[in-house]
């Protein structure tokens, strides 16, 4: 089929002889390379003439025309890794990009960019239903075994922190007294939370690149009335003893 759109004409003259016309149209910008394009000549006195119906006179030709494309596909896959975790900052990750053209046309002067984020960012659905998981795991710990829940404490390293972090926004009371070691807002849209009650330790260190990220994590826990105790550690991401010391000080405190 034509649409009107794709029409273009030419008058011819009325002098005798050989004459040459050129018509020039764009190829579709969804005209498929795997299939061939048609392309339908009519010539007519019929000013009016359309690609389809009846001529009082005249001739048509159709032709077959063979459309040229490049399609790129990107496959990435993660290579080395220099170490395992890999340490902020220091830590090398190795990608390889494979560029495939899967048109029939050459492909030249493609300049491929794979940003880097600036920010952290976790998947909402994903973490959403892990600390539902969690939720449920501890609500049977305790009803299974009669736990009492004030009496637990739990401990979180940097993904295990972020977790304990989101639990507690997304499902107050579960984590009642927490130490979070180079923890962050993991929630892109936290929750008001009614966190009385809730005891948390929050370590920070000085040198780690991802501690911009943890001032919205305090607020937010402060804003839900936990009792926080955010501390910046000299540190980076790893552990240190700074940490240790810091969390023997809080428990001792909190046992008193």
């Amino acid at each position: 089929s034509f649409d009107s759109s794709e029409t273009v004409t030419q008058t011819v003259g009325s002098a005798a002889g050989n004459q040459q016309v050129l018509l020039t149209f764009n190829v579709p910008a969804d005209a498929d390379y795997q299939q061939l394009l048609g392309a339908r000549f009519r010539l007519s006195h019929d000013a009016t003439l359309t690609a389809n119906g009846a001529a009082s006179n005249g001739e048509v030709e159709d032709y077959l025309i063979d459309v040229e494309r490049y399609d790129l596909a990107l496959i990435k896959r993660v290579g080395a890794v220099s170490e395992s975790p890999l340490a902020p900052g220091t830590g090398i990750v190795t990608f390889t990009i494979n560029v495939v053209n899967q048109g029939n046309m050459d492909a030249t002067n493609i300049v491929v960019i794979d940003s880097v984020p600036t920010e952290l960012t976790y998947d909402q659905a994903d973490i959403t239903a892990e600390a539902e998981a969690f939720a449920a795991f501890m609500a049977g710990a305790i009803r299974g075994y009669g736990l009492d829940a004030d009496r637990i404490g739990f401990l979180g390293y940097s993904n295990g922190a972020n977790l304990l972090g989101a639990i507690m926004q997304l499902h107050p009371g579960v984590v009642r007294r927490a130490i979070l070691l180079r923890p962050v807002q993991a929630l892109e849209n936290p929750p008001a939370a009614d966190l009385a009650g809730t005891r948390v330790l929050m370590l920070s260190g000085l040198r780690d690149p991802f501690n911009r990220m943890a001032p919205a994590l305090e607020q937010a826990l402060v804003a839900g009335g936990a009792d926080l105790d955010a501390r910046l550690i000299e540190a980076g991401h790893e552990l240190a003893q700074a940490d240790l010391d810091a969390a023997t000080e809080w428990m001792a405190e909190e046992a008193a």
